[in-house]
C-alpha cells in the first residue's frame, strides 16, 4: 500500500484534530453528513450508533479522503456498518475506484473483527465509482432531488409549478403566514411537537426530540443547521429544519399543521429558506431522498423543478438492510404505516423510541 493511502480509523475528536473537517470542505463529494458535528449529533442522540472515520491519510497523518461508517449494535437487529444513519447519503470521499478499494479492504477487515453482518453505503454522487470498483451489490431504489439556485430568485421561481407551488406561496402570503428563524432551543422544542404530529399523520415514526435539540447544540453555532417557524395569528402552524454546508442547503425535516396545509405553509417555508440561502451564496437546494415508489412525494418534489438523481445503496456481502427491501406496495409496509397513524400518542412515543433504538 502506498504511504499516501494509509488508512486510519479515528474517533470524532481524532478525526477533527487530523484535519477531517477541512478535508470534507475541500473534497468535491464532501457533505454536511460527513462533518464531525453531524457525527457528534448522531452519537449523542443514539447510543447504539458509534461513528468510525476511515481516513485516507498522508505520511503526516493529515486526511485527504475517507468514509464515515457508524457501527450499529442492537440485540434485536444485530451489528452492521452503515454510512450514514439517519442521513440521505454518505458517499465515500474518494476520487477513483482504486482509492475506494484501499478503503474497502480496511472496512471489510473491521467488519470481520466486529462481527458485523453487513456493510451498507448510501450514495448520491459516488455511485459510479462504487459500481466501477465492483466490491458491493447496488440496490437502485431511492432518488435525490436537487434544485439549482445559482441563477437567482427569478430563475428559480420560473421553474416552480404554477398551481402546486407558486399559487400556494402567494396564498400563504395573502393569508398572513409569517416565517421567522428559530432563536432558541425552546423554538426547537415547539418545532418538534408539530413535526411529531405531522409524522404521525403520515404514518411515520417521529424522531426523538433530543435529535433536534442536538442538531441545535452541535450544528447551529457553526451555521450548519437552521430552523424556520411559520405562524398564523401568533399560532405555530409549520416548521422546517435545514442543514447547510458549503454551497448546498438540505431541507431535511418539515412539519405542518394539517388545518393550514391548504394555505401553502409548506411551500412558504421552502421559499423562505431558498431566499435566505441565495442571499448567502448557496447554489443548490437538496430536497432529500425519496423511495422510487412514493409517487405523491416524487410528484411534489418535481413540482419545484428539481433535478432527479438516482441514489443507490450498496451492500456487502449482499443486500440486507432496510433500504434493500423498502416497498410501499407491500402489505407489511402498509400495516406498519397504519400502526403509526392509528396508535395513541403515548404508545406512539414509546414505540418510536424502541424503533430508533434498533434501526439506523
Amino acid at each position: 500500500m502506498k504511504a499516501q493511502n494509509r488508512v486510519q480509523i479515528l474517533t470524532c475528536e481524532e478525526a477533527r484534530s487530523s484535519g477531517w473537517d477541512e478535508m470534507v470542505a475541500d473534497h468535491p463529494l464532501g457533505s454536511v453528513y460527513h462533518h464531525t458535528a453531524f457525527g457528534e449529533t448522531i452519537a449523542a442522540t443514539f447510543g447504539h450508533a458509534h461513528p468510525c472515520y476511515f481516513a485516507l491519510s498522508d505520511q503526516s497523518g493529515r486526511c485527504h479522503g475517507g468514509i464515515v461508517l457508524f457501527l450499529i449494535r442492537s440485540w434485536l437487529t444485530g451489528t452492521r456498518l452503515v454510512s450514514i444513519p439517519w442521513a440521505c447519503y454518505g458517499d465515500p470521499l474518494v476520487r477513483s475506484p482504486e482509492e475506494f478499494g484501499v478503503l474497502f479492504r480496511e472496512i471489510k477487515a473491521f467488519a470481520d473483527r466486529e462481527r458485523a453482518s453487513y456493510v451498507e453505503i448510501r450514495t448520491c454522487e459516488a455511485a459510479a465509482l462504487l459500481r466501477a470498483a465492483d466490491f458491493m451489490v447496488p440496490v437502485d431504489h431511492d432518488r435525490v432531488h436537487l434544485i439549482d439556485l445559482s441563477g437567482g430568485l427569478d430563475a428559480a421561481w420560473s421553474r416552480f409549478h404554477k398551481t402546486r407551488v407558486r399559487e400556494r406561496i402567494h396564498r400563504a402570503e395573502r393569508s398572513g403566514i409569517s416565517v421567522r428563524r428559530a432563536g432558541c432551543v425552546e423554538d426547537v422544542v415547539s418545532f418538534h411537537r408539530l413535526f411529531a404530529q405531522h409524522r404521525r399523520r403520515l404514518g411515520l415514526p417521529p424522531q426523538k426530540p433530543e435529535y433536534f435539540q442536538n442538531l441545535w447544540r452541535y450544528m447551529t453555532p457553526s451555521g450548519m443547521a437552521h430552523f424556520w417557524l411559520a405562524s398564523a395569528r401568533e399560532q405555530l402552524v409549520g416548521g422546517l429544519c435545514c442543514l447547510q454546508f458549503k454551497q448546498r442547503i438540505t431541507l431535511s425535516y418539515i412539519g405542518v399543521d394539517e388545518a393550514y396545509r391548504p394555505y401553502g405553509v409548506g411551500q412558504c417555508l421552502f421559499w423562505a429558506s431558498f431566499r435566505d440561502a441565495m442571499q448567502r451564496g448557496i447554489k443548490t437546494a437538496d430536497l432529500g431522498k425519496t423511495p422510487a415508489g412514493s409517487d405523491g412525494l416524487l410528484c411534489y418534489k418535481r413540482a419545484w423543478g428539481a433535478q432527479e438523481i438516482e441514489a443507490p445503496v450498496f451492500y456487502y456481502p449482499r443486500p440486507m438492510g432496510v433500504s434493500s427491501h423498502q416497498d410501499e406496495s407491500k402489505f407489511s409496509h402498509k400495516a406498519v404505516r397504519l400502526f403509526w397513524w392509528a396508535a395513541p400518542s403515548v404508545v406512539s412515543k414509546v414505540a418510536a423510541k424502541f424503533f430508533y433504538r434498533h434501526t439506523g
